[in-house]
């Protein structure tokens, strides 16, 4: 007589792994109480992982992988011992599931803490009503915590007429944000093309995700077009777009001049909020003409009407001095046609 457990190995072995999974998956529900269940089900994630690389690694796989180590260092020897590695999507996962959710905590952990990008979602919001808030890259969402000290704050209700979105490719990561927001209004995706046709006004947001998530100022912009106000804080070329692999992944830093017609032609005003020049991230030698910038951008299509209540909520709260620092940043202003 077969045994599930062993004839799963003996697929998994083969390379065979979808019909290794059904078993084991059949043989853990059928005999939970099997010793074996508990590496059974450490094959399926495994073999969920495998399946899954092509996605995570994307249509061009990189020859540089993202690598996590847990070691030792004694004080005695130069040598460090290593404890646990992790590689790939693992990798990206335990890095930033650790650093995230205590980037998360201290913001509930200080409920009077304000960061000043998302006060300018929380009276975007404010000035429009019902809207969206879309994170690319969301992690474990902390954003929905710096929007909600934002209402501890300034008291507008905005929070009350909010729904939630995140756009995250790591499954671990999407599944924790969900176990931390119960209660939240959130809709989880791994890609920004599963996100559905906007049934309200869109904010958006990006700290450092687009660079991975497009290739192109193009494909930049179709994802910006869905949202009337985002932020980016992205790492742009001051003259061409430019690719290379970076922590296992596609890297674009977009060309700021293409990024500016862009915006044009979308009828987009483009405000820049700061800038920064990078610290050295490329591992490989390239053009030394080429010049990179860290900047966080403002894209915004408000009516006028809109525009108008957020520039009156600015004044009312007492921010209107971060709104002429903005105002003098200014990149190029578009108007509509």
């Amino acid at each position: 007589m077969s045994d599930p457990y062993d004839d799963g190995e003996k697929l998994f072995a083969a390379g065979h792994f979808a019909s290794a999974r059904k078993l084991f998956d059949a043989a853990v529900t059928a005999t939970p109480h099997d010793i074996r269940a508990y590496a059974a089900v450490l094959r399926i994630e495994e073999i969920d992982e495998l399946s899954e690389a092509a996605r995570w690694y994307g249509d061009k796989p990189s020859n540089m992988h993202a690598v996590c180590l847990l070691g030792s260092v004694s004080e005695q020897s130069k040598r460090p011992y290593v404890h646990h590695a992790s590689l790939g999507r693992s990798a990206y996962e335990n890095y930033q599931l650790s650093y995230y959710l205590r980037e998360l905590l201290r913001w509930r952990r200080h409920p009077s803490l304000l960061q000043s990008h998302f006060i300018l979602f929380y009276l975007v919001a404010a000035a429009l009503g019902e809207v969206q808030f879309c994170e690319l890259g969301s992690t474990l969402y902390a954003a929905y915590e710096k929007i909600l000290n934002c209402e501890r704050t300034f008291k507008l209700g905005a929070i009350n007429r909010m729904d939630f979105i995140g756009i995250e490719l790591a499954p671990l990561l999407r599944e924790t944000s969900a176990m931390l927001h119960p209660d939240v209004k959130l809709r989880l995706v791994p890609y920004w093309r599963d996100i559905p046709t906007n049934e309200k006004p869109r904010m958006a947001f990006s700290l450092g995700v687009a660079n991975y998530a497009f290739e192109t100022t193009g494909e930049l912009f179709e994802w910006c077009a869905q949202s009337c106000f985002t932020i980016l804080r992205e790492r742009f070329c001051l003259t061409e777009d430019f690719t290379h692999a970076f922590k296992g992944k596609r890297f674009t830093a977009f060309g700021l001049d293409s990024v500016a017609d862009a915006a044009r032609r979308a009828g987009f005003e483009l405000s820049l909020i700061a800038a920064a020049e990078p610290t050295g991230f490329l591992h490989e030698p390239v053009n030394p003409e080429l010049r990179f910038v860290d900047a966080h951008l403002a894209l915004t299509q408000l009516s006028p009407i809109e525009h108008g209540e957020f520039a009156n909520l600015i004044e009312r709260n007492g921010l209107s001095a971060h709104r002429r620092q903005t105002r003098r940043s200014k990149l190029r202003r578009v108007r509509r046609p």
